[in-house]
């Protein structure tokens, strides 16, 4: 099994080899290595490595390698090739943008799950404060009178509910 270390924009591999943990900075055009027995040394052993990788490179008046320049090959079924190729199409885009989009998308974070109401605080709420909140304010100051959290979603979902009470009651 390979762990993976990373320092300073670097990543390194570890793995366990003949009672010594081995240590190998990744995505270099260059080999560079250590070991060490311990793995509570591991990432300073990784840092050193690292940073007398740099210290070599500038010594010797060369800029240390990152390898990443923007163009990689990829191997996909056929098939998998046939759709994007049209689906990048169909989106008029080339083949190349499209892949890159979708690389792109497929590393933004998750957006985060959206805040409900929890009615039954609310709930707990009205009937701490014996009366139903009518307003923002009283909403707010209700919820945290019970030790609750109000976000600005939470306060949009009240001034929803809110609203659509009051059309309700001006119908009846």
């Amino acid at each position: 099994m390979t762990d993976i270390v990373e320092y300073d924009g670097y990543q390194g591999a570890v793995r366990y080899e003949n009672g010594l943990l081995h240590i190998r900075i990744l995505h270099i055009e260059d080999s560079i290595a250590a070991a060490c027995s311990d793995a509570g040394q591991v990432q300073t052993e990784f840092q050193a490595l690292v940073d007398d990788y740099r210290e070599t490179c500038q010594a010797v008046g060369k800029e240390p390698s990152r390898p990443f320049k923007g163009s990689f090959n990829v191997r996909i079924d056929p098939d998998i090739h046939r759709k994007a190729a049209m689906a990048a199409a169909s989106n008029g885009m080339n083949l190349n943008s499209w892949i890159a989009h979708a690389v792109a998308e497929k590393l933004r974070p998750a957006p985060e799950a959206p805040t409900i109401v929890d009615w039954a605080l609310y709930a707990q709420a009205v009937v701490a404060a014996s009366s139903r909140p009518r307003s923002v304010p009283q909403f707010q100051k209700a919820i945290t009178a019970i030790g609750g959290v109000v976000e600005e979603q939470t306060t949009e979902q009240f001034q929803a509910v809110m609203l659509a009470v009051t059309a309700s009651q001006a119908r009846h």
